[in-house]
């Protein structure tokens, strides 16, 4: 729980960054994990976010918090 915590709050902080580009958004609600990769890749924010919570929530991709953070970090 202690370890959920600090990602829900930076999480919370960074939401005005899912409202980013519409290719990041139309990925992430179609839950496209390799387009959201490519995009986060290219160094689109929002799709970096989406990336990292997928990766937090195992969403699409196999959980890895440790990556999650390192995208979270990129995405700021």
């Amino acid at each position: 729980m202690k370890a959920v915590l600090p990602f829900v709050v930076l999480l919370g902080l960074a939401v005005p960054a899912l409202a980013g580009p519409d290719e990041a958004r139309r990925a992430l609600a179609d839950g496209d994990t390799a387009e959201i990769t490519r995009l986060a890749e290219g160094g689109d924010a929002a799709a970096q976010m989406a990336l990292a919570e997928a990766l937090f929530m195992g969403r699409g991709v196999p959980k890895d918090e440790a990556a999650a953070v390192a995208w979270m970090r990129r995405a700021a």
